[in-house]
């Protein structure tokens, strides 16, 4: 089953998928629509995270398509036009089964407007996912993935991004906990939660 991972941002997929990710490996694809490299708040080279970004893809154990865009961090919003046909034209490319995306319910502009556009985009045949990475008003997930084999490959994923590091979410102990809550919530020892959006069945 081929499954595409959205995210804004380098790290979102990692953050909100990132034993998902692993559990499916080679049958995993991601598509990012900024580096970063502007209105960050740090200092860093595009260069520097994009090779952090497939440092990141390959401990996941993802050899499949990443999917790269540059525009303008913190402005997607001007581009969303041209983020729905780049979702578009990655729809014709890779025939994705399911569709990992952010939160509808994010209060970041660029993972709402990503969102969006794949809600969009995939309006066919697609389930589609929402994940949770801490930008959420409200997360009301509703299916449970097992990452108990994962979480140390998720981990160590979030860890290849040395320029995010001074970063409060970027803390191990965040991301092995909340694993450890939903695993308690749905009967195993670490699970990722998600939103259900669409299901084609």
């Amino acid at each position: 089953m081929t499954k595409l991972f959205v995210g804004a941002h380098p790290d979102d997929v990692e953050l909100g998928c990132g034993g998902t990710i692993a559990r499916n490996g080679f049958y995993s694809s991601a598509a990012i629509f900024t580096l970063c490299g502007t209105n960050s708040g740090l200092s860093f080279l595009d260069i520097e995270i994009k090779k952090e970004l497939y440092d990141s893809m390959k401990v996941l154990g993802v050899e499949n398509r990443i999917y790269i865009q540059n525009y303008e961090n913190t402005r997607l919003y001007q581009h969303a036009e041209a983020i729905r046909h780049d979702l578009e034209n990655i729809k014709k490319d890779l025939k994705p089964d399911e569709v990992y995306i952010p939160s509808l319910n994010s209060i970041h502009q660029d993972h709402l407007v990503v969102a969006m556009e794949a809600i969009r985009a995939f309006r066919g045949r697609e389930t589609i996912y929402s994940y949770e990475v801490l930008s959420e008003k409200i997360f009301v997930p509703n299916v449970f993935m097992d990452i108990t084999n994962t979480i140390d490959r998720k981990v160590e994923a979030i860890q290849c991004y040395k320029t995010q590091g001074i970063r409060p979410y970027m803390d191990e102990e965040i991301w092995r906990g909340l694993a450890r809550v939903y695993g308690v919530k749905s009967g195993v020892r670490y699970a990722e939660a998600f939103e259900l959006i669409r299901k084609f069945v």
